[in-house]
């Protein structure tokens, strides 16, 4: 698993050993287990992303195939570029082959969220 290009290695161990069911996205909790620890973070992970680096955060909705609404996706686009969504595998374990995301919108970052 990594976390997107541009993000250092002691900051990308300390995400990964930072994911866990207490940060896992309410939507996505009967999914999240030890085996698949990014199962649901993209929110967590995006908003850390985006403190300590800056950038863009983006927000999609996610889409399964019959239609039906799933939730949302986060994602970074980094100051130098790299679209977090694209580079970041543990992203791609979060959405299931069989869901979409939509256009992303730039999201604001909560104001006095704890991360």
């Amino acid at each position: 698993m990594c976390v997107p290009d541009g993000v250092p290695e002691d900051l990308q161990a300390a995400i990964r050993a930072a994911w866990a069911f207490d940060t896992c996205d309410p939507v996505d909790a009967d999914d999240w287990s030890a085996a698949n620890p990014a199962r649901g973070q993209c929110g967590s992970t995006a908003l850390t992303i985006h403190d300590l680096l800056g950038g863009e955060l983006l927000i999609a909705e996610v889409i399964r195939s019959d239609g039906s609404r799933q939730g949302v996706h986060y994602w970074n686009l980094l100051p130098d570029g790299t679209d977090h969504r694209i580079r970041s595998r543990p992203t791609l374990k979060q959405i299931r082959a069989a869901a979409a995301t939509h256009f992303p919108t730039q999201a604001d970052q909560p104001q006095g969220a704890l991360i």
